[in-house]
């Protein structure tokens, strides 16, 4: 007597297929698959209201209409047998194109947001009530840098830097310095955070705002190590054509992960809106008020390009908990406002 391919031990392999437990019906597609593979279960045992039962007996009360005989002999008379290892290899083949892909499932919203409000404020480097209430903190007035520190020492600059206008501005390096008063470290370190900033370039200048940054003395060279948002003249810096993909463009992460191509940028000599929202791994860019980067610390494909990167033989690039903002010195005339941080500690 021949045996249904729809056997005890096929039906235990479908069950799994229902819902995240086990125990809800499999898709529609999957019941039509069932049918065409045997007809005998068509014909002798049909399947009206959902899935097959487990061990092949419908539970008392259950919807399900199965077959009294528990899925044994269902060959009707003149149907063929069918080889049950052949029907059973036909069957996960129908279950296979039944189950969703991968490719099919939404990726998950990425948590910060892709648009912020930018406040143009009648008067720069200050805080409106609200703000400090929501425990903002300036890190520049516009008159006294005690947030501030040169790159070695406790002090401010005493050259390269200089307060313009309510701005911090770094100099133009001479023909004969390689910088003009070093890396700007912030007295603080952080650890989550929202950094606001604005940002003023000269023509073909290059800088960037270092966080998660530390101090290196490589060689009797310090300077600051840290993930950094480029501040690029893109148009006139060769750096822009440099990196991998434009990962050394304005707003982008430094030799990581390129900002998008269309940014709005108000131009040089203008004064820009920027944002670094770091918090649980997670980093965005911000330029003017739209997001153009978003990446995951330790993530595959954080990894990955940090392997491509100079940065490569960093294991621990970016990866301490805390450190410091840094406003950089890279030779060119770059001036600051609007610093102010909102720690998510």
């Amino acid at each position: 007597m021949a045996i249904c391919p729809i056997s005890r031990q096929t039906a235990a392999l479908m069950e799994p297929l229902g819902d995240e437990h086990g125990a809800g019906p499999p898709p529609p597609v999957m019941i039509s698959a069932m049918s065409l593979v045997c007809p005998a279960l068509r014909q002798r045992c049909p399947i009206r209201a959902g899935w097959l039962p487990s061990r092949g007996r419908a539970s008392p009360g259950s919807r399900m209409n199965a077959c009294e005989s528990d899925l044994q002999p269902l060959e009707p008379e003149g149907h063929d047998s069918v080889p049950q290892y052949g029907a059973s290899a036909l069957l996960l083949i129908a279950l296979l194109f039944a189950l969703p892909s991968t490719a099919e499932r939404p990726a998950a919203a990425d948590p910060l947001p892709a648009q912020i409000e930018i406040d143009g404020r009648d008067r720069p480097n200050t805080l409106t009530a609200q703000e400090s209430a929501a425990g903002w903190k300036l890190l520049w007035d516009g008159i006294t840098p005690r947030h501030w520190r040169e790159v070695e020492g406790d002090e401010f600059p005493d050259d390269g830097w200089s307060i313009e206008k309510g701005a911090l501005t770094i100099r133009n390096a001479g023909i004969f310095e390689f910088r003009a008063g070093g890396d700007l470290f912030s007295r603080a370190r952080y650890g989550a955070f929202i950094f606001d900033f604005e940002f003023r370039l000269s023509k073909g200048a290059n800088s960037g705002i270092k966080y998660l940054a530390e101090v290196q003395n490589e060689r009797g060279f310090v300077h600051s190590l840290g993930c950094e948002f480029q501040l690029l003249d893109d148009l006139r810096h060769p750096d822009a054509g440099a990196g991998r993909g434009g990962n050394r463009t304005l707003a982008s992460l430094y030799d990581l992960f390129p900002a998008k191509e269309t940014k709005d940028f108000r131009g040089i000599e203008s004064w820009n809106h920027g944002r670094i929202h770091f918090e649980a791994g997670r980093i965005a860019h911000y330029l003017n008020g739209a997001r153009v980067l978003s990446t995951e610390i330790g993530s595959e494909r954080w990894d990955a390009a940090l392997a491509g990167s100079k940065f490569a033989d960093r294991a621990a690039f970016c990866r301490g908990p805390r450190g410091h903002i840094v406003l950089q010195d890279h030779g060119d005339r770059v001036s600051f406002r609007n610093l102010r941080i909102l720690s998510l500690d």
